[in-house]
């Protein structure tokens, strides 16, 4: 009525017990998030590994030596045709050899020099690769371009996987893994429960299981149809590279 705003000061509480609170509630989240996987561990490597049979000492000699990198190798994978394998270097470079004849059959120079990871798809006719730009390329042999570019991660790729021609699993310096649909470019599922960098990913045969490793010292088994880690095993001392 008098036309007059009047301006009023706001209580705030007392900052020091606002950040006491949060540091309460951060350690309670903490210790919820420790005892969920507490529940979901399945024993050292050593325990379920104690029955199983010693590898007897394997005398290797080597059979041919491929030359074509210009420095540090980084990454290799079998195709499963057992006959020809992809390397990575620190040379920006990928090479596919035909391990029989020591013939490089395919080479990619990418954007970057640091690639960590790479893998065959099945049936041998494309590879993928990732690194330093935090990105998962795929390559169909005999293109310079990649055919897609899986964008996602906040860390570099350390490992990728295909579970087939249209799925692919990769891990990351973000402490995490992802299931990828490489037609659509879409992030399938993210695995999260690592606590610290995840720097190697492998799929099981049965092609629904993953499992990963990091600087965490644990490995973990996730179902990619629930998106779920069903197994967790500890024994290493550090890093599972």
């Amino acid at each position: 009525i008098s036309g007059h705003i009047l301006v009023l000061p706001m209580s705030y509480g007392d900052p020091f017990e606002q950040v006491s609170s949060l540091q309460a509630e951060h350690q309670e989240l903490l210790l919820q998030l420790e005892a969920a996987q507490q529940r979901k561990f399945t024993g050292s490597l050593t325990d379920v590994t104690s029955t199983v049979e010693l590898i007897p000492v394997l005398n290797l000699r080597p059979r041919r030596m491929l030359k074509g990198h210009l420095t540090k190798i980084s990454a290799i994978h079998w195709a499963d045709d057992k006959q020809r394998l992809v390397s990575a270097a620190y040379d920006g470079r990928v090479i596919v050899w035909n391990a029989f004849t020591q013939q490089k059959e395919n080479l990619l120079t990418l954007k970057i020099p640091w690639v960590m990871c790479v893998a065959f798809a099945p049936g041998a006719r494309t590879v993928a690769c990732g690194g330093l730009d935090n990105a998962c390329s795929v390559y169909n042999l005999g293109m310079k371009e990649p055919r897609a570019e899986l964008v996602g991660h906040e860390g570099y790729i350390s490992g990728c996987r295909f579970l087939s021609r249209t799925k692919i699993a990769t891990s990351s310096g973000d402490m995490t893994c992802k299931l990828w649909d490489v037609e659509s470019l879409r992030c399938v599922s993210t695995f999260t429960e690592h606590k610290g960098d995840v720097t190697t990913v492998d799929v099981a045969p049965q092609g629904h299981l993953i499992v990963s490793g990091g600087c965490d010292a644990s490995a973990r088994v996730w179902d990619t149809r629930t998106g779920q880690c069903v197994h967790v095993f500890t024994g290493h001392l550090n890093d599972i590279n």
